[in-house]
């Protein structure tokens, strides 16, 4: 696969992510008012940021590969966003 064919197949499954959570409803007493797609921050590991009426938020990074992701590096993924306090939900995909 093309360097440019890797990068659409990325963005198709930021979408499909977005989409599905825009109507999934993981808790009934939330409500999200904003959701960005690549949103400005210091370490460019957030794909999807989703903001919810009770003030917090959940950062979602989506990772495709045309290999297997294993694992370990799943975890070293999620592990470097889950030390971001103003970030309490987190989610990888």
């Amino acid at each position: 696969m093309s360097g440019g064919q890797t990068a659409t197949r990325g963005f198709l499954l930021q979408t499909l992510v977005l989409l599905l959570g825009a109507f999934a409803k993981e808790d009934k007493d939330k409500t999200w008012i904003a959701v960005e797609i690549e949103p400005d921050t210091d370490d460019d590991k957030t794909d999807i940021r989703w903001q919810y009426s009770d003030g917090t938020s959940k950062a979602v990074q989506v990772k495709s590969s045309q290999n297997q992701i294993g694992m370990a590096s799943a975890k070293d993924w999620a592990h470097s966003l889950s030390w971001r306090k103003q970030r309490p939900r987190l989610s990888c995909f």
